[in-house]
């Protein structure tokens, strides 16, 4: 409870008795008083001093007691301070009746006893102080009440948005899922056509396109048609939109790996292709710009959902994109590698018939000298008893036995008789000129081993060591 020294009372009669006696009386009870004889007095003091109480006397010299609480009452500063109307002339019920229909909070008649007089002060003001307690309390509960009611709608809130976040993280965690099953499972050829519908028909649009940047910084679509992005056909194809022909907000998102979204006219890689809105997002991987996925003309308009959720595919495709880009050049890259080696086994191949059928040839010939140099003396020899016939024929058995082994000396050196056969393959191709790289790939042996063979080829013709070129050694030496 407020005590009583801290309370102060506007006493306002225009008796100087009067509100001398209920001055002295209020005083004495232990109230600050604050005294005024006029209407004018009332308005003034309850403006400025802002009274707990305000004792008015209801007939005043220049305002009525009525007119000054009606004032009062109007007045946003002193609408609130407490008024007791007190009359010894207008007393009875109609009067009081008026004067609490006014905003009076009580009216008191005159004649009254000191003692009354100040118990029903007492009894208004405890009244009121736990009027005014009880006013801050609902006032705390209603703060409470209205800070818990903001705290739970945040709560609602934040609810709402992380059970729409799941919703929208499992409706992505399943396109995701699809996405990843068409690179897995579907044609190389169809991949970027079924992933850029099924993204079309997930967030509602018309149009929409998918391409990585190649070697030269282009934009490769490796299957688009009319239904997926406007080109000048509608026939499935191939695009590729050069570097220098990205525009707006096609080459801004790619140059800068920034997510733009349009909900307004926009155009397309050509001057004449237009879209009322568009989306378009960079794939990043390793913190490059990989390629771009694009989509326009949505139903209504792309939300800050769709670009979340398109934000989202977009993290997941570009890895994927990145291990299937490297995989498609890797293997085009093995149909070439196993091409050029399918050239040089043919080439090796040939090359080995051609020694063969030398070979062939060197040995009819070896043979046929041998029928015609060599054989007939033999058979001679068997049937002569003369010794210096016989001296004679093994010396010209042993001449014609070297000139028919001629053929064999000049196409294998004695020299050579020492190679491997592997040696004999090198030395060959040296001969003709190959590199160690053509050898290694037509041999099918690694550029080391080629140099292994190369060292011991001199080493057995006995020219390590020697400023010899072993081409020209080769060569000279047949």
């Amino acid at each position: 409870m407020v005590k009583t020294d801290q309370i102060r009372i506007l006493v306002v009669d225009d008796d100087p008795d009067v509100l001398s006696a209920t001055s002295r009386i209020l005083k004495k009870a232990g109230y600050y008083v604050i005294k005024g004889s006029s209407g004018k007095d009332a308005l003034e003091l309850a403006q400025q001093q802002m009274p707990d109480l305000l004792l008015l006397d209801v007939i005043l010299p220049d305002i009525k007691g009525i007119d000054v609480l009606k004032k009062l009452k109007k007045n946003r500063q002193t609408k609130q301070i407490p008024v007791i109307l007190i009359s010894s002339i207008k007393t009875d019920s109609f009067d009081q009746t008026i004067g609490l229909e006014t905003g009076a909070d009580q009216y008191i008649a005159r004649p009254i006893p000191n003692r009354e007089l100040l118990a029903k002060i007492q009894a208004f003001l405890r009244i009121k102080a736990i009027e005014t307690e009880l006013s801050r309390h609902r006032k705390h509960l209603e703060n409470v009440v209205d800070e818990r009611t903001r705290a739970l709608k945040k709560e609602i809130r934040e609810k709402e948005a992380a059970q729409k976040f799941l919703s929208h993280q499992k409706t992505t965690i399943s396109l995701n899922n699809d996405i990843a099953a068409i690179f897995l499972t579907s044609n190389p050829n169809d991949i970027y056509l079924e992933i850029i519908n099924l993204l079309r028909e997930t967030l509602n649009c018309r149009f929409g396109i998918l391409g990585y940047i190649n070697e030269y910084q282009d934009l490769v679509c490796p299957r688009i048609s009319g239904k997926s992005w406007p080109t000048s056909t509608d026939i499935e194809t191939k695009q590729i939109y050069p570097y220098t022909r990205w525009t707006g907000i096609w080459a801004e998102c790619m140059e800068k790996n920034e997510f733009i979204r349009v909900n307004q006219a926009v155009k397309g890689f050509s001057a004449e292709i237009e879209f009322k809105n568009a989306m378009a997002v960079p794939l990043i991987a390793e913190q490059t710009c990989i390629g771009l996925i694009g989509l326009a003309d949505h139903a209504s308009h792309f939300s800050g959902d769709d670009q979340a959720r398109l934000k989202m595919i977009s993290e997941f495709v570009a890895p994927i994109l990145a291990m299937f880009i490297q995989r498609e050049k890797n293997k085009s890259q093995l149909e070439i590698h196993a091409k050029k080696l399918e050239e040089k086994n043919i080439a090796l191949n040939v090359l080995l018939e051609n020694r063969d059928e030398q070979r062939k040839k060197i040995a009819d010939q070896v043979m046929t000298n041998f029928d015609q140099l060599v054989f007939p003396y033999y058979q001679r020899i068997r049937h002569s008893r003369d010794t210096d016939e016989t001296d004679l024929l093994v010396k010209i058995m042993e001449k014609n036995t070297l000139e028919s082994l001629a053929p064999l000396e000049r196409s294998f050196p004695m020299p050579f008789r020492q190679l491997t056969p592997m040696e004999i393959q090198v030395a060959d191709l040296i001969k003709m000129g190959k590199s160690s790289k053509e050898i290694s790939g037509l041999l099918n042996i690694s550029p080391r081993s080629v140099f292994f063979h190369r060292n011991n080829i001199r080493k057995k013709l006995n020219i390590h060591g020697k400023k010899v070129n072993l081409r020209s050694f080769l060569i000279s030496s047949v």
